[in-house]
């Protein structure tokens, strides 16, 4: 598996990343130094394009991927546009069928990804992956006080030396949820800051 060829499988799906940030995605799974029984957490996984990218990376390293989602319907938007798409894209905005659609039709469920349908920061109180968090990729709820409870929640599970990637950075809820929940935790190192329009992810290292 390739990221190029990892790339077409996600755009069967309807992606609201940019290549630049798959790419990133894909890297930091791929070169990640750990080893071992390690795991990969998506929360927020609408109807799977990043899903594929970082289950198809986590499956070439032996690693299964756990994807928190509440997958509902207007309350799971952040804002107007994307409500409009998913209703546009999908019959009766049933983004979780979607979901599965695309991770079976990619190969990866049931047996490399595992579903958890609810609130991303109290399920991640609850259910919590069997094997230490390598790699965390968080693009829940972007509004206050989603993002922060998520990166609070989240970042606990990641072993260290693991990568936590938080997307829409340039969103100032996210922002500040990054400012106060990893700039200001001693545990957390910065690796890549967003850079504009094709990324807009930010990257931290747990020291």
């Amino acid at each position: 598996m390739t990221f190029d060829l990892a790339l077409k499988m996600a755009h069967r799906s309807n992606y609201r990343c940019t290549d630049t940030e798959y790419q990133l995605m894909w890297n930091i799974v791929i070169d990640q130094p750990l080893s071992g029984k390690l795991s990969v957490v998506e929360i927020g996984s609408f109807m799977g394009a990043s899903s594929t990218i970082l289950g198809l990376a986590a499956r070439k390293r032996g690693w299964p991927l756990i994807c928190y989602d509440a997958w509902a319907t207007h309350e799971r938007f952040t804002d107007k546009r994307e409500y409009e798409m998913a209703h546009t894209d999908t019959d009766h905005c049933n983004l979780f069928n979607e979901w599965i659609k695309q991770m079976t039709t990619v190969g990866l469920y049931p047996d490399y990804v595992t579903p958890i349908v609810g609130d991303s920061a109290l399920s991640g109180l609850t259910v919590t992956p069997s094997l230490p968090c390598a790699v965390c990729l968080i693009d829940g709820g972007h509004t206050t006080p989603q993002p922060l409870r998520d990166i609070s929640t989240f970042k606990r599970l990641v072993c260290s030396g693991g990568y936590m990637l938080i997307h829409d950075a340039d969103r100032m809820d996210v922002n500040l949820a990054i400012i106060n929940g990893l700039q200001l935790d001693h545990e957390w190192m910065p690796i890549q800051a967003w850079n504009g329009h094709e990324n807009r992810i930010e990257v931290y290292q747990k020291l």
